[in-house]
């Protein structure tokens, strides 16, 4: 899978949700989500598809909790060796580690 590093903050009436790290291009993650349905539940599908660096405090336990729980089995690893930080492979990118909160994430997509 090809990923290009293309930085996106998605807002929901003015208020910044989201930040995500990969393929932020209008012709990538803003087709994506002209072409869902608007709701917040189908905003955060899309973005999990760009794969989310930091979102809101009020969904940022539960996405966490979610890509943590795919760590062990992604790398191969058990509970103890992810929770430890280990990681297999030679490239590391965002969904290797948990999301942070948009508040710490400011305005890095500007970088």
């Amino acid at each position: 899978m090809l990923k290009i590093g293309t930085r996106a903050i998605i807002s929901i009436d003015g208020k910044p949700m989201l930040a995500t790290h990969w393929d932020g291009y209008p012709a990538s993650l803003g087709r994506d989500l002209l072409h869902s349905d608007k709701s917040d539940s189908a905003v955060i599908e899309v973005a999990k598809a760009h794969t989310i660096d930091a979102d809101d405090p009020q969904i940022l336990d539960v996405l966490n909790r979610e890509r943590i729980s795919q760590l062990p089995r992604k790398h191969q690893l058990t509970d103890q060796e992810t929770k430890a930080g280990i990681r297999r492979g030679n490239v590391i990118s965002a969904d290797y580690c948990e999301i942070t909160d948009i508040r710490v994430h400011k305005d890095l997509p500007e970088f």
